[in-house]
């Protein structure tokens, strides 16, 4: 029984070296909002047009992503287009995954939104951001963070950008785990190579490295944890959490 203890040893501590390895190649992420407490997630949609409105205002099509079942994150998206009504934040149209449980909330928008399946419709939409770039209209996809995430080679927002030339910033939406003990029951698990059979592990770990950095920092109680971290030149980390925090 011990070859399988120190078989199982050794595979977790190359799994950690790997990532180690990795990641000290990559660009460190620059905290954009550190950890806060939130009243509601509207208050985080508030805070991110407040302090990323340049980068918004500069990003003619804008990708926001949501992890599918957390109507949490719905709501922060729905509140930041709500309050981006002015001329140089506003956007012209909203195209919204169809397959999103809770897609129905942004049919309130002020704006013109479109329902569309991004994978088998995927042609359909990349005509359509070319010619909103085009005529200079801004745009907003909403669909899921692994759809949307720029890390995430191969996925919609990859092949939008180096295939038609669609210049966008993201924004990906993730819960996060709070302490080590917790990061077992991630929704999307740090893995890579081989073991990553979603494809989306890489994201995973982006968020495992950017939640460790808060273990130790005082949590707010009675209010939702909430976090934003910037990884890539167009590419940006939203953490957070749909349930308040308690001891």
């Amino acid at each position: 029984m011990k070859w399988i203890y120190w078989s199982l040893m050794a595979a977790v501590l190359l799994a950690g070296i790997g990532i180690s390895v990795y990641f000290g190649v990559q660009p460190k992420a620059v905290p954009k909002i550190s950890l806060s407490g939130f009243e509601a997630p509207e208050e985080m949609g508030q805070a991110i047009l407040k302090r990323l409105r340049l980068e918004i205002q500069s990003a003619p099509v804008l990708f926001l992503g949501v992890s599918p079942e957390q109507k949490a994150h719905y709501q922060i998206w729905q509140e930041l287009l709500k309050q981006a009504n002015e001329p140089q934040w506003k956007y012209d149209i909203i195209v919204v995954e169809k397959n999103l449980p809770h897609a129905d909330l942004f049919k309130e928008a002020s704006v013109p939104v479109q329902s569309m399946d991004l994978k088998s419709e995927y042609e359909q939409l990349a005509e359509g951001l070319k010619k909103a770039q085009a005529e200079k209209k801004r745009i907003v996809v909403i669909a899921p963070s692994i759809y949307i995430s720029g890390i995430l080679k191969g996925n919609i927002a990859d092949r939008l950008k180096s295939e038609n030339n669609i210049k966008a910033v993201s924004f990906s939406t993730s819960t996060f785990p709070l302490t080590a003990n917790q990061e077992k029951d991630m929704e999307i698990p740090c893995v890579l190579n081989d073991q990553d059979r979603s494809g989306a592990g890489l994201l995973g770990c982006f968020i495992i490295k950017s939640a460790r950095l808060t273990y130790r920092k005082k949590k707010v109680i009675n209010k939702y944890p909430g976090a934003v971290d910037q990884i890539g030149s167009q590419e940006y980390l939203v953490l957070f959490n749909p349930q308040k925090f308690s001891i």
